[in-house]
């Protein structure tokens, strides 16, 4: 039926389609269908030698499909439900494509009431999704709970590591955000003055990490003023895309198999500290060019495979630093544990030991802090919203990484000293030789964009003291320090910090044993403050 639905609308001319909420509700059905299905999903994804170590069977003819955590199969199951959906997807896209070659799919399976990117109970798998959808269209907010803002207990409430995963999962495809309604009764003030401030951090938060942000209703002035800047700057903004020599690992697989990884609460941390930084999936280990990063962080990765260990392990043998925050990589993909694990063997063991080690690694550096996770998990004590439908409250029992913890900056206190520690171990292993925020607000957070060809460098700015009543505090007495890619120089920066004329920037340079460091002093900065670099060939 939905096959000839997108049928008819690729041969009457639309462009694409977007699937709403293409989800699955917790615990689903298990009929025939059902069960043929995922017996076929195994029979096809699980080899017979792992079934056979973790469950004691490969004849799943007989097995009996699981119900809870902990029940046999219960990882495969979560990651069949993701697969299905993401063949749905292709399916649709397929048939779409033979009557019109350029026809776009997409569909909402990220967020809903904001709870989260984690491919858990609505099977919304971005990782998956990033493969075969032409776009990525995303909710991610919860009305005003997580919308981009100062609370009134002046917390920064922040979307940025989210999104930042949303344009590492989608692979520098389009990014859609459909946030907070900025209209009324949403907001309990509905003036033109909030409406208008609250639209302005929105889309802010949205252009700076790679995304659209997609108003609901009612366009407030403030937005219209986004737009009109972006617009006039489009030449600028143009293929660009997020770069960092800084990137955490994020993996959906440690969730399906129960376990903690820190990557969303890690960028919250460096965010705080100014400090820009990249994501990357697990399909980048095998797919893209790891040496374009200086440092990769596993964020605590217990599963991962062999082939993506040793991807790993060539990256530092090549001179990357590769910090290893437990013990990360001490099972396979498949979460069956390995003897000896490639990651540990850089360390010239089989294990990891119980304390900090650092060593060199053919011509790179490998950096081990071990972590003990408590019995209580580092998880946050919340409650419940209402319905829910991915990842967050509902799984506040389970996982430390949920939005409620990065979003809202609730981390457990032990678990924020960890990563502050990793945050410092990071700044140390590359001598500050990074960009960040020198000096300035506590609330501004910083992102960098690259074109193709390395002649542009973009520095986005979010200031985030934006209060839900729409008053806006500027940022001002900056300072920024910007590490120019290898082998470019600078050769000229204008700025805005207002939405205003774009203006020559005066700047300082610093030669750095990887290239150039620039160092900016914007005068002031509104919410949204954009630096463009020009570069010339060193």
């Amino acid at each position: 039926m939905m096959e000839g639905r997108v049928r008819a609308q690729a041969e009457t001319g639309i462009d694409g389609s977007y699937v709403d909420w293409t989800h699955m509700a917790g615990g689903t059905c298990y009929c025939d269908y059902t069960r043929r299905a995922f017996t076929d999903y195994l029979a096809t994804h699980l080899p017979d030698s792992v079934a056979q170590a973790k469950y004691g069977t490969s004849d799943y003819a007989d097995i009996s499909l699981p119900t809870r955590r902990g029940d046999a199969f219960w990882m495969e199951w979560l990651t069949f439900r993701g697969y299905s959906v993401a063949e749905f997807h292709r399916r649709l896209r397929t048939v779409a494509r033979k009557y019109n070659p350029d026809f776009m799919i997409s569909g909402n399976v990220f967020g809903g009431f904001g709870y989260g990117p984690i491919a858990y109970d609505a099977a919304g798998n971005m990782e998956m999704l990033g493969q075969v959808d032409d776009f990525i269209y995303s909710e991610i907010q919860e009305y005003l709970d997580s919308a981009p803002r100062k609370d009134q207990d002046g917390t920064k409430i922040t979307n940025s590591p989210a999104l930042k995963f949303l344009a590492a999962a989608a692979h520098n495809k389009p990014v859609i955000v459909y946030a907070t309604e900025i209209t009324p009764p949403i907001f309990p003030d509905p003036s033109e003055k909030a409406l208008s401030a609250m639209a302005r951090i929105n889309i802010a938060e949205a252009v700076t990490n790679h995304a659209i942000f997609r108003e609901k209703r009612q366009t407030p002035p403030g937005a219209t003023e986004m737009y009109a800047f972006l617009a006039a700057n489009e030449s600028y903004l143009l293929n660009m895309k997020l770069a960092s020599n800084i990137a955490i690992l994020a993996s959906l697989n440690q969730y399906l198999a129960d376990e903690q990884s820190y990557a969303f609460s890690l960028s919250r941390v460096l965010a705080d500290h100014g400090v820009g930084h990249v994501m990357i999936v697990e399909d980048d280990l095998l797919d893209d060019d790891l040496s374009k990063n200086h440092i990769v962080i596993l964020p605590h990765i217990p599963l991962l495979s062999k082939a993506k260990q040793r991807a790993l392990v060539e990256y530092v043998r090549g001179g990357g630093q590769l910090l290893i925050l437990g013990k990360s990589g001490i099972k396979d993909e498949y979460d069956q544990a390995l003897k000896e694990p490639p990651l540990a063997g850089m360390l010239e063991r089989t294990t990891f030991p119980p304390q900090s080690v650092s060593r060199s690694f053919g011509d790179g550096r490998v950096i081990y802090l071990p972590v003990t996770i408590p019995e209580g998990g580092f998880l946050i004590p919340a409650r419940k919203k209402g319905d829910v439908t991915t990842f967050g409250p509902a799984m506040m029992d389970v996982f430390a990484d949920i939005p409620e913890g990065y979003t809202r900056n609730r981390m457990d206190p032990q678990l924020r000293q960890i990563l502050e520690g990793c945050a410092r171990r990071i700044m140390g292993a590359l001598n500050d030789q990074t960009s960040r925020v020198l000096r300035g607000s506590r609330y501004v957070e910083l992102t960098t964009m690259l074109s193709n060809n390395q002649d542009r460098l973009l520095v986005h700015l979010v200031n985030y003291d934006v209060t839900v009543d729409g008053t806006v505090t500027p940022a001002t007495d900056l300072r920024i320090q910007v590490l120019l890619p290898e082998g470019r120089r600078i050769k000229s920066v204008i700025y805005s910090g207002t939405l205003g004329e774009m203006k020559p920037l005066t700047f300082r340079t610093q030669d750095v044993p990887t290239g150039q460091m620039v160092l900016i002093m914007p005068d002031t900065l509104e919410t949204y403050g954009l630096a463009v670099i020009e570069m010339t060939i060193d």
